[in-house]
């Protein structure tokens, strides 16, 4: 056999090597999955969140709220995430706004409480979110779905995140996914409500809730 054939072969062998190894990467490659939904959370939630036209969305201005802590990404505050004072949304199962030592204000969420974001506006760039969280009693469980408009999320929430708590000092949450694609794959704006149900186990605190745009603008 020549050393033309040889040639012409490796390289044959190479191409279909290098397919079948991007068709094992592409089969692979781990999708997003949802987390347990909460065994005390809603079936469905009632999206008195009221949601506003598209039209209504715009740029927000960014910041850099974790810079101190290694994270220097962009970030959008979620409506009312600085928990200040109450701001929409729906509480319920004693889940309330409280004066709380980290930065004035924070929402509680005793055993077995819901509170339902006030509806903010996202596109296929805002893949995750961070946010403060405490444990108040024991340690407690939070976990946190997603309610698009349009979709049927938009009463029975998609759970994509749980958040841990075993201190009781306040702690940055790691990332938890925004799922905007659930809103639809074409661009363009969509509207999310974030769900947090607190297990039976105990209590915890959220406060300086963010969304990451993760992009340049």
């Amino acid at each position: 056999m020549s050393h033309n054939r040889l040639t012409r072969r490796a390289r044959s062998l190479a191409a279909v090597g290098a397919a079948a190894c991007a068709g094992a990467l592409a089969t692979s490659a781990p999708a997003l999955a949802d987390v347990d939904a909460p065994a005390n959370g809603p079936a469905a939630i009632v999206a008195s969140t009221t949601w506003a036209s598209t039209a209504e969305c715009g740029t927000p201005d960014f910041s850099h709220p974790f810079a101190a802590f290694g994270d220097y990404r962009n970030y959008v505050p979620a409506p009312g995430g600085d928990f200040s004072s109450p701001a929409g949304g729906q509480l319920s199962g004693g889940a309330s706004v409280v004066a709380d030592t980290h930065r004035g204000g924070a929402l509680n969420l005793p055993s077995g409480a819901v509170a339902v974001s006030p509806a903010m506006c996202v596109d296929l760039t805002y893949p995750t979110a961070r946010t403060w969280f405490r444990d108040v009693t024991s340690k407690s469980h939070v976990t946190i779905g997603v309610a698009y408009a349009g979709t049927k999320t938009a009463t029975k929430p998609r759970w994509v995140g749980k958040l841990d708590a075993n201190t009781a000092t306040w702690a940055l949450s790691n990332d938890f996914d925004v799922r905007p694609e659930i809103g639809g794959k074409a661009s363009g704006w969509r509207q999310v409500a974030f769900v947090f149900v607190s297990d039976k186990a105990g209590g915890a605190r959220i406060d300086d809730f963010f969304v990451d745009p993760r992009s340049i603008r």
